[in-house]
């Protein structure tokens, strides 16, 4: 979903959510690391993320999967990854009727939105799978959550 909220010639912003209704029982952070570092394997998150997208990976205290945590709580887990042609955030929510992914890209200029719209049907479609995925993976009571991160 495309959205111009500027003057008529600004970027437009692209922004997208996918839910998964179900009694999840799990805190954002679980959903978010399992979904980015488990579900998705760190040379396609990279070849994508970095090589077609050109996004710099952030690495270090404060990271997951390679994006910048903005803000952590139980509740909810923003992201935050950018480049020379766009920045794109994510934010995965979890309560207990309901987990959610949201996506939001602003291209810097004509070029980072035309690859934008290249990949975002791609994109959507992938976040389905890996919702499903993650879905499978906390019905396995074997699956612990995990330490925390700082945003």
């Amino acid at each position: 979903h495309w959205d111009r909220s500027g003057p008529p010639q600004g970027p437009m912003t692209y922004s997208d959510t996918l839910t998964l209704r179900a009694q999840s029982g799990r805190p954002a952070e679980w959903w978010a690391r399992t979904i980015f570092e488990r579900l998705i394997h760190p040379v396609s998150r990279e070849a994508v993320l970095s090589g077609a997208l050109l996004l710099r990976p952030h690495r270090g205290h404060g990271s997951l999967a390679g994006w910048h945590v903005d803000a952590n709580s139980p509740e909810r887990v923003r992201l935050r990854r950018s480049g020379p042609l766009m920045v794109c955030h994510l934010e995965v929510s979890s309560d207990q009727g309901s987990v959610r992914i949201g996506s939001r890209v602003e291209p810097h200029h004509r070029v980072g939105a035309a690859v934008w719209r290249r990949i975002a049907p791609i994109h959507r479609s992938q976040g389905e799978a890996l919702l499903r995925g993650a879905w499978q993976r906390s019905l396995d009571v074997r699956e612990h959550p995990i330490d925390g991160i700082e945003g």
